[in-house]
């Protein structure tokens, strides 16, 4: 793919979603062509010495951005083509691969790591994850939330030796009438002492979900919630709804502390969870199930969470050479397996 943009003056390059090269790019230099044509780099045909095989080819109305460019890459890997992308709703507001470092690739806010390792072992594609192996380990999150509605996303991998009420994660959320300065809204895990539920703890105003799932099994397992003022907190475990809070989320009881944590409840706080942390996403809006059931398919990842243009919505010349002949492959499969 070649992206072009006159306001920052550069043309990129990109093959298999990753940026290759770039050159420096003037519109005062460029002429618009009466045709676009593929296998030939003159608008009359002549020099036609690339031969090859043709599938999907696009134009869109805007530079894409490195992160777009890599989604449209992993999507077409994972069998959904141009031609049929899911629609995306706007709202992504923090994205953490978890690959080899903490950061931020959505908006620059690069979490802080203390200790731990990093592991490839992280669906959908082994990009990559974070493992606590001590109490002290812990990764602090630089992240401002949406107090009216929102969804926090990761994939969590908790161990079988994870003891009961510790917390892969901590949001940013708490509650003003709270009152251990420690806790925040928060997913935590237990296991046999209690029937091997998950809980969302220290929602504002709507008490505590559980859903009779074990996660410290040592799998993967995509863990997802959503919220919004006035309605009941729902929590996703591998793509499906396995409970919802018996009040309502309460945005005056709420406010932003302005960090999430991984591992820990808190900065100073330490916690005996133990597990692999992979991809963790933010949104500024609640998902739908469908939107959950998606990312629990595919896998939530920087090449499946970016918000894409859609091109129906563009100005798209689209071209289906054998289209849709890229095998779908089920990710329920790999995630049974606890990767690829």
């Amino acid at each position: 793919m070649t992206t072009y943009d006159a306001a920052t003056g550069i043309a990129n390059l990109y093959v298999d979603g990753v940026p290759r090269g770039s050159a420096v790019y003037a519109s005062s230099d460029a002429n618009l062509a009466a045709t676009w044509r593929l296998a030939t780099k003159r608008e009359d045909g002549s020099a036609g010495r690339c031969e090859g095989t043709y599938d999907n080819s696009a134009v869109y109305n805007d530079a894409l951005t490195p992160e777009q460019v890599n989604a449209l890459f992993y999507r077409a890997y994972d069998g959904v083509t141009t031609t049929n992308l899911p629609a995306f709703s706007s709202g992504l507001r923090h994205f953490h691969p978890m690959a080899t470092n903490a950061n931020d690739t959505w908006d620059g806010y690069n979490g802080t790591v203390t200790g731990g390792s990093w592991v490839v072992d992280n669906p959908p594609l082994n990009a990559g994850g974070w493992r606590k192996t001590a109490n002290t380990n812990n990764v602090v999150l630089p992240m401002r939330v949406n107090l009216l509605e929102g969804t926090y996303e990761g994939w969590f991998k908790s161990s079988a030796s994870a003891p009961d009420w510790s917390n892969p994660l901590a949001t940013s959320i708490r509650a003003t009438n709270e009152a251990h300065p420690s806790d925040s809204m928060r997913i935590e895990v237990t296991s046999t002492t209690n029937t091997n539920n998950t809980y969302i703890f220290d929602s504002p105003g709507a008490g505590t979900v559980t859903a009779n799932f074990d996660t410290t099994d040592g799998l993967w397992h995509l863990i997802a919630f959503t919220y919004k003022d006035g309605e009941s907190v729902k929590l996703y475990i591998d793509g499906l709804l396995r409970g919802e809070s018996p009040g309502v989320y309460d945005v005056l009881l709420a406010y932003d502390r302005n960090l999430t944590m991984l591992g820990s409840r808190t900065a100073s706080a330490t916690t005996d969870w133990r597990g692999t942390v992979g991809t963790v996403a933010y949104y500024d809006f609640a998902l739908s199930d469908a939107d959950i059931a998606f990312h629990w398919q595919y896998g939530i990842s920087e090449v499946l969470s970016t918000v894409i243009p859609e091109p129906a919505t563009l100005s798209l010349l689209l071209v289906g050479l054998g289209a849709g002949l890229v095998r779908r492959r089920s990710r329920r499969v790999r995630q049974a397996t606890g990767g690829n």
